[in-house]
This record gives structure tokens, C-alpha cells and sequence, in this order.
């Protein structure tokens, strides 16, 4: 095959950042679609049971307010015959419109899952995951998140310097991903931080994939495994334990998102590789956990099928918190939507609807007895928090803050803390305020970083709310900041219901090499204490000189490439070589003469390549290697023969 745009093989995009954001409104769409109402107990797909509306945006790739998605298409599906499967006919859809507002009604009983989908093309899906204890209303406002286009070769993908990587494709296979942090973008996560047999999921990394074959049409199951790599961020390396000890590797689970349960499933296991694709030993683990392993840290495992993909540990030992949700008036809440976060550890529930009586029941992470580290962060005896979000009638309240009990309970069996009565008066309600954040700017060695440029923001504040408290022409908030000399920076933004912080840094050191950092925090309330900001994320990028002389191909600086190829001018190949894994391929190489550590992967038949002739082109390019501190080292060059 042949890439339609060469340049994009090795461009890198960055990290969405924002500067402001969208509120959710309660305006409607049109919510007609397939689905017969009906079904045991009451439940069935079409209908105004459950409405759940809420305003669908797109993160913004440039900077700048997220765009509001008109025509994304909602649906919303239970599984009413309890056959693992959502049928047409168990399903309802909704188009949002031009403000990106949608509106959605689907009959429930009580314990039905209401799976609800997000799409539009060229964006991550998103789900969520509603679990009904009667009718009533929730809010549900979504973010998508653009998905990067993966670089195809002979069956093996890449995206963003090989953030994620697929090897045993089908040649012709292209696509798209999205790799996520789940500490700093617990937002996109699908569903709730919880698996199919109830268990929670800490998730050391996740990523959406969409792929099609040679003909264009989606690939969803694969005839042979494919081998995927994710690189997980060093924000969760201190939750990585080994599944399997005594093997000669790190074993990870590896979980794959069911559409039609809502939730996270088990799909075999994986295992650790640095950035070399070197297995990591076992006697590494403790380096990674304590963040002093050298290099970068990737999850690879075979699968057979694509969606959301997880490398999660499972957590059987939990606790859980139940509730009584009250109206301002003193009366069971009936209908109100609970969410509920965990404040000390990473993990958020599926929402759930109250029944006639205003209960909720959610599992959660206990707290630990002396010597316990159920959360496997290396801390023991730890006490766990978690906070309450309650949308009712229109409105959304601060539940607050509570200690969690250390008996293993589940929600189904009992034994929750009980948290009381949450009564949902007028001070609890959130409005739009000022969020001051201070903090400091740090690289992944913990050294300040001066000159990063830090956007704040919160995606849920429409433009006309943030102009009520931050002014007009916005002058008495400050979105985007530089900063100091000590890494400190401050800034002021608007903020109801969650804030991000990211920064990002582009550096020189030296010409023809670029250094890009950028990392990412999201919070659930304005921080009261110093926040630190980790640039843990990047990559660095060369730009090469090529020459081409004669048959010998050179380029300076003369970093290692991985992969080197020529075609000619009607765009067919001719010759391509790939490395052997590192150090990767070095400068020169004579043409039709493969090096030493290189594999000839065009011609197929190992045949002596066409000559070189003038008008084609060769290409070089890499995202396997990386710095001594862990980062990915992006090359890409081209040239014409003279």
C-alpha cells in the first residue's frame, strides 16, 4: 500500500487544550427513533421514563472554546431480553442541534442499564452507563475527543510517536486512536470504573480504536490476534502489580468495553515492555512503581477484536455507600441522578437514578485496616473519600464529601456506609464562581519548569455564564498563563463542576531537535492548596537534512531511523528496509543493500530492487526510539532523486 499523504506518517498532534467551555442546556432534539416500547416490568427503549439530556462538544485541538456538535448522533439501549446484546428494536436515538443540545426518553425499571452512545465521525465514541431505580432526569453532558489518524504499514499502525502501536493487521488496514490517561482524563473514560461481575478497576491506560480494511468497510473482529501497545503514563505506574509472579515478565489484565452491557469486560492478559520493545524483567517492578524506571513503560497483548481497550487491575475487596437524596422540602427525591467520585483514589461509578424512596447504593474503594493496601498504591492503612454529585430537577448539587467505611460490603449484599440523608437545599447547589489556582509547573524528574504556557478551564460553562462572572471581555479571569522562574504560575477561570489544567512546552536545545512537553490534571471542585502540574507527556522531533547520492542515502543529524523506503514517481514502491528493533537504522545506507540490523520488507521476494532513477522519492522516518529520560524521538525526512 501507499500512503495517500506522506507528510502525516510521522506528524504529531498535541493533546487537545481548551480555554473555556459549554454548560449543559436543557433544550431538546429530536428524540423519535426505533425501539417499541415495552418489556418486563415495564422497561423499554422508546419513551420519556428516563429523559437524559445535556449539550455534546468537541475539544479543541487548537486552543480555544470547544464547538459545539450539531447532528452527533445519541442513542440510548437496554438490554430487555438479557441476551448480552442490544437489539435495534432496545434501542432509541436523538440528534443533537446546532448548539450541540440533545434530548433523549427511554422507558425504565427499576435495575435496568441504560446504555447510552456518542458518536460522530472522526471523534472517539463515547459512552455512558445510567443504572435506573425509576424514572426521572439526568444531565449528561459529553466532550469528544478528535481521534488521531494512525500510519499504516504492511499491517502495522502507529499514532503519536507510537503512544499506541498495532502489529498483524491486515495489509490495507487504516484508522484512527486515541490513547488516554485515566488520572487526567477521567471524563473520556467509557462507563464507570467498574467491570462486568461488579469488581472496580483501577486502569493504568485506555484507548479508543477505529479501524477499516483495504475496501473501507469496519474492521471489528479480526480472523488472527493483532499484538497492541499502549504506552501508560508514569501516573499510573505506581498502581502496577504483577498478575502472574515468577514468570520472566510483568503480567497486566487487559479489559475491552462491551457496548451492549455498558461496562468493562475481561479479554485476556498482557504484559510490560520498555520503549525498545525489551520485555521488562520482573525485578524492574519495584523502579516502576516507585517512578525511577528509566525509559518509557508500554502494556502489549494480543487481541482479537477493537473498540475501548483498558489495562486495569481489578478490585474485589470494596466497600460501598448508600444514601438518602432529598428535596429541599424534606421528601425522598424520587428520580434524582447520583454520581459519585472517588476523591483520594481515581475511579467514578456509573451514574444511578433514585427509586420512589431517593436511595442510592454505589459501590466504591474502602478504606484500609493497618497493614492493607487494597488500592495497590504502595500506602497502607489509607482512609478513603469520595464525593456526591446530585442532578435534580434541572439543577446540579454539591452532595459532599464522606469518609468511607473499612467493611467489605457490595450494594448488592449490603452492608454499605450510609451516609444519611442528603437534602438538597439551595447552598449546596452549584452555581458558576471564581476558581484562583496556584501552582507549579514540574518535569518528570520533578525539576520547575519556567516559561510553560497553562491553560485552565471548565468545558461545562457555556460563553454568555462565563461572561457573568468573569466580565464582558473576560478581564477579570485569566485562562491562559505563563510560568515563573520557579515553575509557579496562578490563574483565575470560571468553574461549576470540574476544571483541567494542561500545559505544554516547546524547546530547542540544540537546532534541528525540538523538545514538546505537555501534561494534563483534571479535579472535580477548585483546588484550595498549591497544585503541581507534571509535563510527563511529549516527545522529541528532528528535522533532518536527507541527501541522496548516487545509491547512497545519508541524513544528518545521523539519528537511528526505523524504517527507510523508496518509491517512485506514480507512487508505487520500490524498495523499503525496517530495523530490527533498536538501536534502529543508521546513516549511511547504500541502496538495495540491506544493513546489518535491518530487514528487507519490500520486495516481498527479497529480490534486488528496481534501480533508482530520477523523480523518486525516499523516506525515512521513526517513532520507536527514545531520549534517555523516556520520551519518544520522532523522525521524519523526505527527498527527491535528483
Amino acid at each position: 500500500m501507499y500512503f495517500n499523504d506522506t507528510k502525516t506518517l510521522l506528524r504529531l498532534t498535541l493533546v487537545p487544550f481548551i480555554v473555556a467551555g459549554t454548560l449543559a442546556a436543557c433544550g431538546s432534539s429530536d428524540s423519535s427513533g426505533g425501539g417499541a416500547a415495552g418489556g418486563a416490568g415495564g422497561g423499554g427503549p422508546a419513551g420519556d421514563g428516563l429523559v437524559v439530556h445535556g449539550r455534546i462538544v468537541e475539544a479543541s485541538s487548537g486552543g480555544g472554546t470547544p464547538s459545539p456538535l450539531s447532528d452527533a448522533d445519541v442513542a440510548a439501549g437496554i438490554d430487555l431480553n438479557k441476551d448480552g446484546t442490544i437489539a435495534d428494536n432496545e434501542m432509541v436515538h436523538a440528534t443533537s442541534d446546532e448548539n450541540g443540545d440533545y434530548q433523549i426518553g427511554v422507558n425504565v425499571a427499576a435495575g435496568d442499564r441504560v446504555v447510552l452512545s456518542y458518536r460522530y465521525e472522526g471523534l472517539a465514541t463515547q459512552y455512558r452507563t445510567i443504572v435506573a431505580g425509576g424514572n426521572g432526569e439526568a444531565i449528561v453532558n459529553v466532550t469528544l475527543n478528535e481521534l488521531k489518524a494512525l500510519k499504516c504499514t504492511q499491517g502495522s499502525c502507529t499514532i503519536e510517536g507510537s503512544q499506541l502501536k498495532i502489529d498483524g493487521l491486515p495489509d490495507g488496514a487504516s484508522g484512527s486512536a486515541r490513547v488516554f490517561n485515566p488520572v487526567t482524563q477521567p471524563e473520556a473514560f467509557p462507563g464507570g470504573f467498574e467491570e462486568s461481575t461488579g469488581k472496580l478497576l483501577i486502569s493504568g491506560v485506555f484507548s479508543a480504536v477505529e479501524l477499516t480494511d483495504a475496501n473501507g468497510d469496519p474492521i471489528h473482529e479480526l480472523s488472527s490476534p493483532a499484538t497492541l501497545r499502549m504506552t501508560m503514563p508514569i501516573d499510573t505506574w505506581g498502581i502496577v502489580t504483577d498478575i502472574q509472579p515468577g514468570s520472566d515478565r510483568i503480567e497486566v489484565p487487559l479489559y475491552a468495553f462491551d457496548e451492549n452491557l455498558g461496562t468493562w469486560v475481561r479479554d485476556g492478559e498482557g504484559y510490560l515492555e520498555d520503549g525498545t520493545g525489551a520485555i521488562i524483567p520482573e525485578s524492574d517492578l519495584p523502579s516502576i512503581r516507585d517512578g525511577s524506571f528509566q525509559g518509557i513503560v508500554v502494556a502489549t497483548g494480543e487481541v482479537n477484536h477493537f473498540s475501548y481497550w483498558n489495562v486495569d487491575w481489578p478490585i474485589d475487596k470494596h466497600g460501598c455507600v448508600t444514601a438518602q437524596i432529598l428535596d429541599a422540602n424534606g421528601n425522598p427525591a424520587a428520580g434524582a441522578t447520583v454520581s459519585v467520585r472517588g476523591t483520594t483514589y481515581n475511579g467514578t461509578s456509573s451514574p444511578q437514578t433514585t427509586g420512589p424512596d431517593g436511595r442510592f447504593s454505589v459501590d466504591v474503594m474502602r478504606s484500609e485496616d493497618a497493614g492493607e493496601d487494597v488500592d495497590q498504591d504502595g500506602i497502607t492503612g489509607e482512609t478513603q473519600s469520595v464525593s456526591v454529585r446530585i442532578t435534580y430537577e434541572g439543577k446540579v448539587y454539591d452532595g459532599g464529601t464522606f469518609e468511607v467505611g473499612k467493611d467489605q460490603a457490595t450494594s448488592s449484599e449490603g452492608g454499605c456506609t450510609d451516609l444519611g440523608t442528603i437534602q438538597l437545599t439551595a447552598d449546596k447547589m452549584l452555581q458558576v464562581a471564581l476558581c484562583s489556582i496556584t501552582g507549579t509547573v514540574r518535569d518528570k524528574g520533578g525539576h520547575a519548569v519556567a516559561g510553560a504556557t497553562v491553560y485552565a478551564y471548565d468545558d461545562t460553562i457555556e460563553s454568555e455564564v462565563l461572561a457573568t462572572v468573569c466580565g464582558e471581555y473576560y478581564e477579570n479571569c485569566t485562562f491562559a498563563v505563563t510560568s515563573g522562574a520557579d515553575g509557579s504560575f496562578t490563574a483565575t477561570v470560571a468553574m461549576i463542576d470540574g476544571l483541567t489544567i494542561f500545559g505544554m512546552l516547546s524547546t530547542q536545545p540544540e537546532p534541528n531537535h525540538t523538545q514538546s512537553r505537555y501534561g494534563e490534571r483534571w479535579m472535580d471542585r477548585c483546588p484550595t492548596e498549591s497544585v503541581t502540574l507534571t509535563l510527563d507527556q511529549g516527545y522529541d522531533s528532528y528535522d533532518l537534512t536527507l541527501t541522496v547520492n548516487g545509491n547512497q542515502i545519508s541524513w544528518t543529524p545521523a539519528v537511528p531511523v526505523e524504517l527507510l523506503y523508496a518509491i517512485d514517481a506514480q507512487s508505487s514502491y520500490k524498495w523499503m528496509i525496517s530495523a530490527n528493533g533498536a538501536p534502529g537504522i543508521a546513516s549511511p545506507v547504500t541502496y538495495g543493500v540491506v544493513p546489518a540490523n535491518a530487514s528487507q520488507t519490500f520486495p516481498y521476494d527479497q529480490s534486488t530492487p528496481a534501480p533508482l532513477a530520477s523523480g523518486d522519492h525516499i523516506y525515512i522516518l521513526s517513532s520507536n526510539g527514545t531520549t534517555p529520560d523516556g520520551y519518544t524521538i520522532i523522525v521524519y525526512k523526505d527527498a527527491t532523486v535528483p
